[in-house]
């Protein structure tokens, strides 16, 4: 660790990449791994360039991390080099790679697969059975990978089996596991009046709703997974669809119920339905269970403000 700590001191070198191994002989205690990379990032003027894999004892980050990593992962998972007694057992599985890909990209992380070839250079055929598989896959939805950004959700909040990219005005929702009942609900994206869907590798048209409860809803029981290019994981694109989540949403809401409060009003609601009108400062607030508000309650934001100075 002192030796890391030299290289990348300002006097020396300024590095693009910080590639540890070995993490499996004791754990970042030991090593002090987390002190360096607090340093890397907080105390360096390489903290916004740097990459650093993840090979520290530490898991893959759960949430959008705001420096560059890298996940280094192995299709053998017991070694990094070719071993003559490999089982089946220890080979990682064709969609466990390509979930690893996706998750890595939506966390803006790069991931990086090992392939230990025999001595004489050669990839065995189990190994070549994973990288055609990933090729095959990135044939057909690479335009959700390549060239891709995090986009402001990185995994839907209602399921953990679809995870968003963006590409320019493109938002790709990447979807792990086929829906049993055949509809895909998402709650991340807000639809425009020229929102479109297309499912990568599939010239059909998508039917698709939105729902005030359950979101943006595909219909996909039409066309059954055996059905798709591919079966391991499937991409729909999206365009025209809001990019940033509008905070006058929250803001309004929030200061609506502070108004109600003020004017000692119980909501007792589960659910309220927020309706922006564009150009206008005025919100209509909807709500399914209301004890003293019988339908519908519209205040402006300046009634609410003056209920706030009150």
């Amino acid at each position: 660790m002192p030796e890391l700590y030299d290289l990348v001191t300002l006097n020396r070198y300024k590095p693009d990449l910080i590639w540890s191994d070995g993490e499996w002989e004791c754990p970042d205690t030991y090593w002090n791994s987390t002190n360096f990379l607090a340093w890397l990032y907080n105390d360096r003027p390489v903290k916004d360039v740097v990459i650093v894999n993840d090979l520290w004892d530490k898991f893959r980050p759960e949430t959008l991390p705001d420096h560059k990593w890298e996940m280094c992962t192995s299709t053998d998972k017991l070694s990094r080099g070719y071993r003559h007694d490999m089982a089946m057992g220890d080979i990682t599985s064709e969609s466990r790679i390509i979930s690893e890909l996706i998750q890595t990209v939506s966390l803006g992380g790069n991931y990086l697969l090992n392939i230990g070839p025999t001595k004489d250079g050669l990839i065995a055929p189990i190994f070549q059975e994973r990288l055609l598989a990933v090729g095959e896959w990135l044939s057909i939805s690479g335009e959700a990978i390549c060239a891709s950004k995090p986009w402001r959700v990185q995994s839907e909040t209602n399921t953990t089996s679809v995870w968003y990219t963006s590409k320019g005005s493109a938002v790709y929702a990447i979807c792990l596991h086929w829906p049993e009942d055949g509809i895909l609900s998402l709650k991340s994206p807000i639809t425009t009046s020229t929102t479109e869907l297309t499912k990568l590798g599939i010239e059909n048209d998508l039917k698709w709703s939105t729902n005030p409860d359950k979101g943006l809803l595909m219909y996909l029981s039409h066309l059954p997974p055996s059905a798709l290019p591919t079966e391991l994981a499937w991409t729909v694109k999206l365009t025209g669809v809001q990019q940033e989540r509008d905070t006058a949403y929250t803001l309004t809401f929030l200061l609506w119920y502070h108004h109600c409060n003020k004017l000692h009003l119980s909501t007792q609601t589960s659910l309220f339905q927020r309706i922006l009108i564009k150009g206008m400062d005025y919100v209509t607030l909807m709500s399914h269970r209301i004890k003293d508000l019988r339908s519908i309650a519209s205040i402006s934001l300046s009634d609410q403000q003056k209920g706030l100075n009150s």
